[in-house]
């Protein structure tokens, strides 16, 4: 039991390194707006606070609409599509680890 708050420690430090790679130059242009100013831009959109299935809380924030990438560097889609797969592999990384732990477990009794 004691691995577990060291677990979600690790989890929040991968999704924080996720979402700094994850940003692009317009994601910034909606990043720290009110819930007014980010209706009101067309580019952002509003989501409401909600708790993911690994019990992390994400506080409702503005983010810019699906398919507004930067169009200065035309890779928007290839880069987002390239970093599912990074987090992919550090989530599948954390349930091995998981499993090492329960064999080691298994093995000492």
């Amino acid at each position: 039991m004691n691995s577990i708050p060291g677990l979600k420690i690790f989890i929040a430090a991968i999704t924080l390194l996720f979402l700094s790679l994850t940003t692009t130059a317009h994601a910034d242009q909606c990043k720290g707006k009110s819930h007014s100013s980010c209706s009101a831009s067309a580019s952002c959109s509003w989501v409401k606070g909600y708790t993911r299935k690994d019990g992390i809380k994400v506080k409702a924030h503005c983010k810019a609409k699906s398919g507004k990438a930067s169009k200065s560097t035309g890779k928007g889609k290839d880069k987002s599509a390239k970093k599912k797969t990074t987090k992919k592999k550090a989530v599948k990384k954390v349930a091995d680890k998981k499993k090492d732990k329960k064999k080691d477990k298994k093995k000492d009794k």
